[in-house]
């Protein structure tokens, strides 16, 4: 039996995401009360809405969303080989910014070829395919120069942040080439939520990142690593976030070439309250 009800007025944000995240809310104690289990804290969702809306999506609602809007909280999957070429457009290094955008311009077009023209396909294919050791790699050796002589590479601050994170691409190339690939909310599962329920949803959704062109083709966006190492592993698919969609594709009015759509939202709700519940 549902106690909660959604509350008549409006939070304290004034976004378009409300309703939905008054939804997600109302959601979240319902399950927290039918599991008998002590109520999670209720600022995360509050943070997860401002953050969200933040991120230019004011006009998407996260639950129900407007008619003839691209929800862009829902995942699929795409067949590897069809993500052949990289999106022209010019990007923003902040996650989430553009997702559910249309976009006019030439950006689908003369596009790059991920595995000629990209270099991490080469780099990755010459480390597993061909059993060369990172230390032996150029593009590596100048990355290990770079850090010892005082600059940053990512996140990577020193010669030991380096090897931790060559480290940990061999772990995920080893654990794709066992049990196959993985969505990034089964991983989460696997390895169990951490305390930060946001940083949770943003992995959930952190997936390759693709564009779709004019004509319906993904586009390449972002996941240089998870792409290469499924194109060398010759994975048949992969889940994947898209970003932004040509005007002249939503036009058409035609569905996204997804499979099997998701939305990893409730799963990571679900988990984090079992975790806070079993405190």
């Amino acid at each position: 039996m549902l106690l909660y009800t959604s509350p008549s007025t409006s939070p304290s944000w004034k976004y378009e995401t409300q309703r939905g995240f008054e939804q997600c809310k109302v959601h979240w104690l319902n399950l927290a009360n039918m599991r008998r289990q002590e109520l999670p804290p209720i600022t995360h969702l509050d943070i997860h809405a401002r953050l969200f809306a933040s991120y230019g999506l004011k006009r998407v609602k996260l639950l129900q969303i407007a008619p003839g809007i691209y929800d862009p909280f829902k995942l699929g999957w795409v067949r590897t080989d069809d993500i052949s070429h990289m999106s022209g457009r010019d990007k923003t290094n902040v996650p989430l910014k553009e997702a559910g955008l249309s976009k006019d311009g030439d950006w689908d077009q003369n596009v790059k070829n991920f595995k000629e023209d990209g270099i991490w396909y080469d780099i990755l294919y010459t480390r597993y395919e061909d059993g060369v050791v990172w230390n032996d790699i150029p593009f590596i050796q100048k990355k290990v120069y770079e850090v010892k002589s005082g600059k940053s590479w990512g996140e990577c601050r020193n010669i030991c942040d380096v090897h931790e994170k060559l480290n940990r691409w061999d772990h995920i190339y080893n654990d794709i080439k066992e049990n196959g690939y993985k969505r990034q909310i089964d991983v989460i599962e696997e390895e169990g939520v951490n305390s930060n329920f946001v940083s949770c949803l943003m992995r959930a959704y952190d997936e390759i990142t693709i564009d779709i062109g004019r004509d319906g083709e993904p586009l390449f966006v972002n996941g240089h690593h998870r792409l290469s190492m499924a194109k060398i592993l010759n994975i048949n698919k992969v889940p994947v976030r898209v970003d932004v969609r040509h005007k002249k594709f939503v036009d058409t009015k035609k569905d996204l070439p997804l499979e099997s759509e998701y939305d990893p939202f409730f799963g990571v709700v679900k988990m984090y309250t079992s975790s806070v519940g079993n405190t």
